[in-house]
C-alpha cells in the first residue's frame, strides 16, 4: 500500500510536470531530435524549470516507492497516473479537455493495467546472467534509435511523430527506472558509497538523453500522443528488463493469458485513437 500511494502521487508530479514543460516546449523552435540545444534553450524558461522541480519530486516519490514494492507494481501505478496531465493542461489552457482524447488514452491506461495485472508481480530473487545487462542496453538503445529515425520522416504527421518520440523517451525511462531499483538495492549505504557503482552513473546518462528526447516529443502539437506512447512502452520496457536482470516474474497461467491479450488490444486501440485524433485536429487546425 505505501508503494502504491507513493507511485500515484509520483504519477501526479510528473503529470504536473509534463504539462508544464510541454507548454515551454512548444514555444521553442522545433530541434533535431537529441539536439541538446533544445534543453539549454529551455534552461532560461521559468516554466520549463518549475516542470523539472515537479519531475525532480516525482522522481524522489518514485524511488522510496521502489523500495517497497517491485518494479511490476510501481512503474505502472506511476505512469496510469500521468492521465491526469488531459485535464490539468485543458485547466491551465481555460478550456475543457477534448472527450475523444481524454477516452482513449483512458482505454490505452485500462489495456496496460490489464495487460499487467493479469499476472503476479513478485521478486524471485534468481540472478542474472553476465551478459543481461550488454543485451538490454544493446536492444532498448536500438528500439529507441528505430523510433527516433522513423519520427525524423518529413512525411509522417506531427501527433505520429511525436508518439514515436514518446515510444522512445518511454523505452528510454523505463530502462532508467530498472537502474534507479538497480542502485537502490545495491546496498543499505547512502548515495556516497555508490559513487563508483556503474548503475548510478549509467541512470544519469540516460536521463538525461530520454530528458532530450522528451522536449522534441513535446514539440510535436498536443500532449496526448507522446504522453500515451510514453506511459505505454515505459511500462513495458521496465517490466520486460526488470524480469531480464532483476528476476521479477509473471504468472500467466490459465485465463490469465487471455487477459495479457485483451490489455495489449486495448494498448493498441488507444494508442493509435490518440494518433488519429491528433491528426484530425492538426488538420483541422
Amino acid at each position: 500500500m505505501i508503494a502504491a500511494f507513493l507511485a500515484l502521487a509520483s504519477g501526479a508530479c510528473f503529470a504536473a510536470s509534463w504539462v508544464l514543460q510541454h507548454q515551454a516546449a512548444g514555444q521553442e523552435r522545433h530541434r533535431a531530435a537529441g539536439d541538446p540545444r533544445l534543453l539549454l534553450s529551455l534552461l532560461r524558461r521559468p516554466r520549463w524549470l518549475l516542470g523539472r522541480g515537479g519531475a525532480v519530486v516525482g522522481l524522489v516519490l518514485q524511488a522510496i516507492a521502489l523500495r517497497h514494492g517491485p518494479l511490476a507494481t510501481v512503474v505502472p501505478l506511476v505512469v496510469s497516473a500521468t492521465v491526469l496531465a488531459l485535464p490539468f493542461e485543458a485547466r491551465l489552457a481555460g478550456r475543457l479537455a477534448i472527450g475523444a482524447e481524454v477516452r482513449a488514452v483512458l482505454l490505452a491506461a485500462v489495456g496496460l493495467a490489464a495487460f499487467l495485472m493479469a499476472g503476479t508481480p513478485a521478486q524471485t530473487g534468481a540472478g542474472h546472467p553476465n551478459w543481461a545487462w550488454p543485451a538490454v542496453f544493446a536492444m532498448v538503445g536500438a528500439g529507441a534509435l528505430a523510433a527516433v529515425l522513423l519520427a525524423g520522416r518529413a512525411q509522417l504527421p506531427d501527433s505520429v511523430a511525436a508518439a514515436l518520440l514518446g515510444t522512445a523517451t518511454g523505452a528510454l525511462f523505463g530502462l532508467s527506472a530498472v537502474l534507479l531499483k538497480e542502485t537502490i538495492a545495491g546496498g543499505d549505504g547512502g548515495l556516497v558509497d555508490r559513487l563508483d557503482d556503474w548503475p548510478l552513473w549509467a541512470w544519469v546518462g540516460v536521463c538525461v538523453l530520454a530528458m532530450v528526447l522528451n522536449q522534441n516529443a513535446f514539440q510535436r502539437g498536443s500532449l496526448a500522443a507522446p504522453m500515451t506512447a510514453i506511459m505505454l512502452s515505459e511500462s513495458l520496457v521496465a517490466v520486460i528488463v526488470g524480469a531480464a536482470v532483476l528476476g521479477e516474474r509473471f504468472d500467466l497461467a490459465g485465463p490469465r493469458a487471455f487477459l495479457v491479450l485483451l490489455g495489449a488490444a486495448g494498448m493498441a486501440i488507444g494508442i493509435w485513437r490518440v494518433a488519429a485524433i491528433g491528426t484530425e485536429l492538426s488538420g483541422a487546425g
